[in-house]
């Protein structure tokens, strides 16, 4: 795969492709193992902009764009138990940062994500689309 990042330490960008061969992951609860195909493949990318400094709060946008595509192959002489698996999501989201004093600031951030999601098992296909709006709101001391 290829992964880069850069950026100042708090304000990082990145972009990657990250293709897993001979991946597996377990589900202790349920007692079952996953073995992937080798065309596993996880795709990420985020674009942060500083967008002009006002007097008060200093915004910034970020694009954030992630899938992922994997498939599980029947196992050798059976029918059943294949399946394969993607998503798609993109969020747009703006970041404010307000500073109260030199020692407390205030952050906020106002977020919409897109999401597509895509099973397939037998034959049979589940899509599924949905937007969820996120907002979120903290407090840092600084010292």
């Amino acid at each position: 795969g290829d992964l880069n990042i850069w950026g100042d330490f708090n304000n990082l960008q990145n972009t990657g492709l990250i293709n897993l061969d001979k991946a597996s992951f377990s589900v202790p609860y349920l007692n079952v193992d996953y073995t992937l195909s080798n065309n596993t493949k996880l795709n990420f990318y985020r674009l942060n902009l500083e967008l002009y400094n006002f007097k008060f709060f200093s915004p910034t946008y970020s694009l954030i764009h992630k899938s992922l595509q994997f498939k599980r192959e029947n196992a050798p002489g059976e029918s059943l138990g294949g399946f394969s698996y993607s998503s798609n999501s993109l969020t747009n989201a703006i970041f404010l940062d307000y500073s109260l004093d030199s020692e407390l600031k205030l952050r906020g951030y106002f977020s919409l994500e897109s999401s597509t999601r895509k099973y397939s098992e037998s034959g049979s296909l589940d899509t599924s689309s949905k937007a969820y709006p996120k907002a979120g709101l903290s407090v840092a001391f600084l010292f």
